[in-house]
């Protein structure tokens, strides 16, 4: 497999470029990301996922390090990303027999100072940028 690639994601140009998570929901009405700053509060809903996980931050100190040896200052800040290449794709199409080789599945990741936060699915989410 080609190595696994951190891709920026700009979904709407009035992101602020540092978020905390507030919550994190898993429900019938779906999958949600509620993010703010001292500003701005960020909603991201995603209808329907195929996996997700969520790890502190400080638990993933190789992939951290590699992230932040790889690739640009600006990568520290930011908190939208996809993945190409991406192992937890991998990892999925594994665990399932390759039943969903025909959805187009994105690895979306969300990088704030305390979390990360990997989602896989075939819908784009929506995202709500509200003033505070």
């Amino acid at each position: 497999m080609a190595k696994e690639e951190w891709r920026k994601w700009d979904p709407n140009p009035h992101l602020p470029k540092k978020l905390e998570l507030n919550s994190l929901t898993y429900n019938s009405k779906g999958f949600i990301l509620d993010f703010s700053d001292s500003n701005f509060r960020v909603k991201v809903h995603f209808e329907e996922i195929m996996s997700f996980k969520a790890t502190d931050e400080g638990k993933l100190l190789s992939t951290i390090q590699r992230i932040y040896s790889e690739y640009s200052e600006y990568y520290l800040d930011w908190v939208f990303f996809k993945i190409d290449n991406s192992k937890f794709i991998e990892w999925f199409h594994q665990e399932n027999y390759e039943m969903y080789t025909d959805f187009n599945i994105e690895h979306y990741l969300f990088k704030t100072p305390n979390d990360v936060i990997e989602v896989l699915s075939n819908i784009p989410p929506s995202i709500i940028v509200d003033k505070k």
